[in-house]
């Protein structure tokens, strides 16, 4: 990995840890969905979003998934540019409506997943072709990791999607680390 200006970029590290006694999918678009929300709370979302009623697309964007057996770890590091612009699949904002940049206080993770057997399929994500799940994204699990401490300015928008509240659940564990990153 090049030299990168602290300044400039944001690395984060997602752990993934699978503490059921069965398989969990994990949808892991890369790069993430970013929500930099107006109340100062960046979302990164690795999560597989619905197209949103008023959409129409010619194919909805499905991330890849990503399989963990019992007690299986996945590591994933991501860069992101500073300030954060909005990184979502499908347009929610009237026509002229535009982002108002604000510091970003704090970080929450959101991990989608599914538990149980899954029907794979080839689907479309950023461009690419990937495997994933033929299940719709309402058949999700969500985990939300608690929120911690960042210092960074994004676009801001009040996105008209529900902001997930911190859950935990027996089935994986998500930890993360923000910070700038370092040469």
């Amino acid at each position: 990995m090049n030299a990168i200006d602290p300044a400039t970029q944001l690395r984060l590290v997602i752990r993934v840890e699978n503490k059921s006694i069965g398989p969990v999918h994990l949808y892991l678009p890369d790069p993430p969905y970013l929500l930099p929300r107006a109340d100062g709370v960046l979302e990164v979302r690795f999560t597989h979003e619905p197209v949103p009623a008023n959409v129409l697309v010619e194919v909805a964007e499905t991330p890849p998934l990503q399989t963990l057996a019992p007690g299986e770890q996945l590591t994933r590091e991501f860069s992101i540019a500073l300030p954060i612009e909005p990184r979502y699949p499908y347009p929610l904002f009237k026509l002229g409506e535009r982002p108002v940049t604000r510091e970003l206080t704090h970080l929450r993770v959101v991990m989608g997943y599914l538990i149980g057997a899954v029907t794979r399929a080839t689907g479309y994500f950023d461009g690419r072709t990937v495997s994933t799940a033929t299940a719709p994204a309402s058949a999700q699990a969500y985990f939300v990791a608690a929120e911690q401490p960042l210092s960074g300015s994004g676009q801001t928008h009040d996105w008209p999607l529900p902001s997930l509240p911190a859950a935990t659940t027996p089935l994986i564990d998500v930890r993360c680390l923000a910070q700038p990153n370092t040469p």
